[in-house]
């Protein structure tokens, strides 16, 4: 909840909490990367996604475009949360070649009664790919 509470804070979206779609864990051994993509929205309303790294004991980088498209890069600390608004944000992990990185990947969303939290068809697209 304290999460949540500021998340809420930030956005200023005060129905934002923990979507129903399972939390994710992922390691990244050597030769592991994620080409440049944005995230899917799985959900009528914005959709951010966390991705909280448990360990971290590689040389990779996580790098995104800026509003300007400036690529930016960071190192991600064990014990620390990078926040990616689906469909906005550009980003890519780049190849590990040594050591390995371990995440954990969590969804949030808007539960307005407008029915900000509606599933929208890649819901089910990446929830069968996970379970697969």
């Amino acid at each position: 909840e304290r999460v949540a509470a500021r998340l809420r804070a930030i956005t200023g979206d005060d129905a934002l909490a923990p979507s129903d779609y399972p939390l994710e864990y992922r390691v990244y051994p050597p030769g592991a990367s994620m080409e440049w993509h944005r995230d899917e929205a799985m959900y009528a309303a914005p959709q951010l996604e966390l991705v909280y790294t448990v360990e971290n004991t590689s040389d990779s980088l996580t790098e995104w475009t800026d509003r300007r498209g400036v690529v930016r890069s960071t190192w991600a600390a064990p014990n620390s949360l990078i926040v990616v608004r689906a469909e906005a944000a550009l980003h890519r992990v780049l190849g590990v070649r040594r050591g390995e990185r371990e995440i954990v990947k969590a969804v949030y969303v808007s539960a307005s009664p407008r029915g900000g939290d509606e599933k929208l068809p890649a819901y089910f697209a990446n929830l069968d790919a996970y379970l697969t």
